[in-house]
């Protein structure tokens, strides 16, 4: 196949994904509430661990990419290199500590212990980091900059500050007449509800990477 061809082929399955994407959020418009109420179940086991758990495998990606880029750039001590390994230390650091707060809630409550876990497992990640010297490929290197550019502008940015502004209503928080429930299209304001942009889609699009 050519490189034309295979450039055509590329454009016309990402504008038809594209395409259908709109498509289904039209319909998630229309029929948000209908669709919610058809096919929900709070009770379902699966349901719960993905609500539990559901954000992990990108966590994990972001951390994976911090660690590549920072073995890329270990040897370089340019100013921008310096502030950009200062901001994925701390990331990194953040990362941990959600992940410590998702996989030890269901256990333990102390906000002292979550902080134990980051810091331990940031420590350890910053020594394997020193320690190792792994040659990645340039493809490893190009994953872990899509996944952080992902990571940082699309999920902590944009998602997690437009989740405060937007305040929607979860389903499982509607009262009995579904009064007040909003589309996804309208924002309500600060309300101190999160429902959308949904952090758990928006990990989901960092596995993309």
């Amino acid at each position: 196949m050519s490189i034309r061809n295979r450039d055509t082929l590329f454009n016309i399955r990402t504008y038809g994904l594209i395409t259908v994407y709109i498509i289904l959020l039209v319909i998630s418009g229309i029929y948000d509430l209908q669709i919610s109420k058809l096919i929900v179940n709070q009770y379902a086991g699966w349901a719960k661990v993905i609500e539990g758990y559901g954000e992990l495998p990108g966590i994990i990606t972001l951390l994976t990419a911090i660690f590549i880029y920072h073995q890329k750039k270990r040897h370089s001590s340019n100013i921008r290199t310096i502030l950009y390994g200062s901001i994925l230390l701390y990331s990194a650091f953040m990362l941990f500590t959600y992940a410590g707060y998702l996989l030890l809630k269901p256990f333990i409550s102390s906000s002292y212990v979550v902080l134990i876990f980051s810091l331990v497992f940031t420590l350890i990640s910053f020594l394997l980091n020193k320690k190792l010297k792994i040659n990645f490929s340039e493809n490893a290197f190009a994953f872990s900059k899509i996944s952080l550019l992902m990571g940082i502008f699309g999920y902590v940015l944009f998602v997690q500050p437009l989740k405060v502004f937007w305040g929607r209503v979860r389903f499982r928080d509607l009262d009995a007449l579904y009064s007040n429930f909003t589309p996804w299209f309208s924002p309500n304001g600060i309300t101190g509800n999160d429902s959308f942009p949904s952090g758990h889609s928006a990990m989901g699009f960092v596995l993309i990477s």
